[in-house]
């Protein structure tokens, strides 16, 4: 009906209509057909190339509205493929550094979103055009509280995906400035709708510091970097202290922040500690049939946290094991205590898991909790559960006497390259990880 409008007024109307009625859809081409689909974004763009000026204010924003609901999903793009679709669109959103600014510039800058996800060449002319950098100064100048703040920060989500454009916004500041924006988001009891959104591109702008980063070499943290976390760990704080399962999205985000900062691990276990255990048993408690995306962070920032500091490990151990006292008058057996109602417990299921991230971090989060001895751990898991790691650093065949089970004796192979395999299953661990996050993409072999 959009296509084959008379006029204009009628074009307005049926766009309007076509736009309330798919405000939710996610795919187009199933109702509608690929062909139909391409035709109608390439008209749509076309119409707007030409007549932008002739046109209403109210036919341009539906248009782009459209355009922007189509690009939910793949295919049927090519009409907005094209370098210069890219420029025009940053211009209407005044993303190119021009002084002309259009009345449905919010819609340009919703509709640049899905276009930098949905087509990645785009993402290429957007920085080559200093899109990065007019996009940091917008987010400074106009704040949390602007209509482009969600959509500006969803973009440069995407795009900081490549380090190297992180370190092209770096020198400006940026750090800074995404600080300055949570902070406003947090200025009342309700965070702004944008939180969840800076918070990823803090974790972004600190990941070179963090456990996952292994593209070309973690980055040392400067005086400054250490300074910015100081800021933002009273919005960590009030986030994690949050109350109600609608902001459990926003504390995994703030877990994947915190675990960017090795250099303060000491700080965030003598004041979040709580908050940190509380959210590890409410996602042990939900009973998901795959928590990995909720449960890896948080095991991470836990591990990493026992692992590097010796009084990080000490308050941890002290909430989530046994006393050792106790633990060290238990014998050791295949499968571990009965009934053992600490967290370390309730993890040991987890030491089993298919997905390897969760395997990983949550043998090696016990282990270093149990001060990195092998016979205490053995006692606390059980030389099933914790046959991986044990075997990985060559303690299994201290317990040979208690296999009974052909599937632990497969595991206490005397491979010689059982530390290659732990290192294999380590690095597995992370990408699997970085996948969680969005960061890479796994090819399936």
């Amino acid at each position: 009906a959009v296509l084959n409008a008379k006029d204009a007024h009628e074009k307005l109307d049926q766009l309007l209509l076509f736009n309330a009625t798919n405000a939710s859809t996610i795919q187009f081409v199933p109702v509608y057909g690929l062909d139909t689909k391409r035709r109608f974004i390439t008209e749509l763009m076309d119409s707007l190339k030409k007549n932008l000026t002739t046109q209403s204010n109210e036919l341009n924003a539906a248009s782009l509205d459209a355009i922007r609901l189509c690009c939910r999903e793949e295919g049927g793009l090519e009409g907005i493929s094209d370098a210069e679709t890219t420029r025009f669109l940053m211009k209407l959103g005044g993303l190119d550094g021009s002084s002309e600014r259009y009345q449905f510039v919010e819609e340009a800058r919703k509709c640049m979103v899905n276009v930098i996800i949905k087509v990645p060449a785009s993402q290429t002319v957007f920085c080559d055009a200093k899109g990065l950098q007019e996009s940091i100064r917008i987010i400074q100048t106009e704040g949390a509280k602007s209509p482009s703040c969600l959509p500006i920060a969803r973009m440069l989500i995407h795009l900081l995906m490549d380090q190297q454009r992180v370190e092209i916004i770096r020198p400006l500041g940026a750090t800074s400035i995404f600080t300055k924006v949570l902070e406003d988001c947090l200025e009342s009891n309700v965070p702004l709708p944008a939180t969840s959104d800076i918070l990823k591109l803090i974790f972004h702008m600190t990941l070179a510091f963090g456990p996952l980063f292994a593209i070309g070499g973690k980055r040392t943290p400067t005086s400054d970097d250490k300074e910015a976390f100081e800021r933002l760990f009273p919005c960590y704080q009030k986030i994690l202290n949050f109350s109600g399962n609608e902001f459990s999205g926003m504390k995994l985000s703030v877990v994947n922040c915190l675990a960017n900062a090795p250099f303060a691990y000491g700080k965030i276990a003598k004041e979040l500690s709580p908050q940190l255990i509380q959210f590890l048993v409410y996602h042990l408690d939900q009973k998901q049939e795959d928590p990995t995306g909720e449960l890896t962070p948080i095991l991470l920032l836990l591990t990493e946290m026992a692992q590097h500091d010796k009084g990080a490990r000490k308050i941890l151990s002290d909430v989530m094991l046994p006393p050792f006292s106790q633990i060290d008058t238990w014998d050791i057996t295949v499968e571990g205590p009965e009934n053992e109602t600490s967290l370390a417990g309730r993890l040991k299921e987890l030491m089993t898991h298919g997905n390897i991230a969760l395997k990983h971090y949550s043998q090696d989060l016990i282990y270093t909790l149990c001060d990195e001895d092998g016979d205490r751990f053995s006692k606390l898991c059980g030389l099933g559960p914790g046959a991986g790691l044990l075997q990985s650093k060559g303690l299994m065949n201290l317990f040979t006497k208690l296999k009974p089970k052909p599937r632990v004796e497969e595991v206490d192979s005397d491979s010689e390259n059982s530390e290659d395999e732990r290192e294999a299953e380590e690095l597995a661990g992370k990408l699997q990880r970085l996948q969680d996050l969005g960061m890479i993409k796994l090819n399936k072999q």
